[in-house]
């Protein structure tokens, strides 16, 4: 096929084994065997081995269904990482034009737009200068798309705590999509280009610090660049993900809180910012512990935590994405606490849909910060 040749050894591993299905996302929301880590993987080999054609494959959409959340990879005993091995596949049927219609829309948005929710330049436009912040500074900030198209109110919390701190950070005159979207869907060729974009306007910043808002932007900038694109900031540039930087302000007392929330939260590790990507579990859970908050951990957290549904499965396949959200807020439900706190825009946005009519919030850390400023 292409890609797929150099994941072989995963799927004729994985095609027998159906150990890790009790933990995958889509397989507990969508209960189909084919949405499945051994089922895709059976698709992988069918498509390798000439059973199925692409044409097949790609009409029953089920490889563009996986959610990369890696909890198949870490309740692997033998580690093997089959979400690779999905998206190598993806990218061979995106080469054949054989990417389904609503994967197209996303692809053809990220192109003409710079994201991928089909927003034009001007809200993008008018976030920017709705800010007035300076276009080069030491402390850059990156929002992500899910920040500046969808979650106003988390560029908000950072910017207070920020003036608190007496820190004015830049942003960028036109800041793209980090590509993320592109390369999960096999888009890889598109997902480059960008990141050649990005990493010169980041440059054109004159930053030494880049702070990002969203987990998955910073995973694919420190991870996916250097790894898949070879491609990299100038040594010296620091990268933070918001949790880390307010930590760093914290322990530095140049971010002093004025009082303590007193409230029982629970926490939930997003799958970009934990498991499956940057590995950061302690520093949100300090940031929050210092706002005077106690903490109830769901039944599975850290690297265990259950996923989201995937920011660009809300997008997809939004209604096995909503049932993926669903199967983790009852989780939460379960704590007793009435508060759900998390560190990446893309969960926020996944869990709010699934608040009732009770007193249940969803928060992102950095709003709990603002509060206790």
């Amino acid at each position: 096929m292409g890609y797929l040749d150099e994941y072989v050894s995963t799927i004729m591993a994985c095609r027998f084994c159906p150990m890790c299905r009790h933990v995958c996302t889509v397989a507990n929301a969508a209960h189909l065997e084919s949405t499945s880590p051994r089922g895709w993987a059976l698709t992988c080999y069918a498509l390798a081995v000439g059973i199925f054609s692409p044409e097949d494959v790609a009409q029953s959409e089920r490889l563009f269904q996986c959610a990369a959340c890696d909890l198949c990879y870490e309740d692997c005993v033998s580690k093997f990482q089959p979400s690779r091995a999905f998206k190598a596949a993806r990218a061979d049927l995106v080469d054949l034009g054989l990417s389904p219609p609503v994967v197209q829309g996303i692809a053809n948005s990220v192109a003409r737009w710079k994201n991928p929710f089909g927003q034009n330049e001007e809200k993008r436009k008018d976030w920017s200068e709705s800010l007035s912040l300076p276009q080069q500074g030491d402390i850059l900030f990156f929002g992500g798309c899910e920040i500046i198209y969808k979650r106003p109110e988390i560029t908000q919390a950072f910017l207070k705590i920020c003036a608190a701190a007496q820190i004015e950070p830049a942003i960028l005159p036109h800041e793209n999509c980090c590509g993320a979207p592109l390369h999960n869907l096999g888009y890889w060729s598109e997902a480059r280009e960008l990141a050649h974009q990005n990493i010169e306007a980041m440059k054109a910043g004159n930053c030494k610090t880049v702070v990002f808002g969203c987990p998955t932007c910073q995973r694919q900038v420190t991870q996916t660049y250097r790894e898949e694109y070879q491609l990299d900031l100038p040594s010296g540039i620091e990268i933070l993900h918001t949790s880390q930087f307010v930590e760093r302000l914290l322990n530095s007392q140049q971010l002093k809180l004025s009082r303590a929330l007193s409230e029982i939260i629970t926490y939930h590790d997003p799958c970009s910012l934990g498991r499956a990507g940057l590995a950061i579990y302690d520093t949100p859970r300090y940031v929050l512990a210092e706002c005077g908050l106690d903490l109830v951990e769901m039944e599975w957290s850290r690297e265990q935590a259950r996923c989201c549904g995937s920011a660009t499965l809300h997008q997809t396949y939004p209604s096995i994405a909503a049932a993926a959200a669903r199967n983790t807020f009852i989780e939460f439900e379960r704590t007793g606490s009435n508060t759900l706190v998390t560190a990446c825009p893309a969960c926020k946005s996944a869990f709010l849909p699934q608040v009732g009519q009770n007193n249940t919030k969803v928060l992102d850390f950095l709003e709990l910060v603002a509060q206790a400023l």
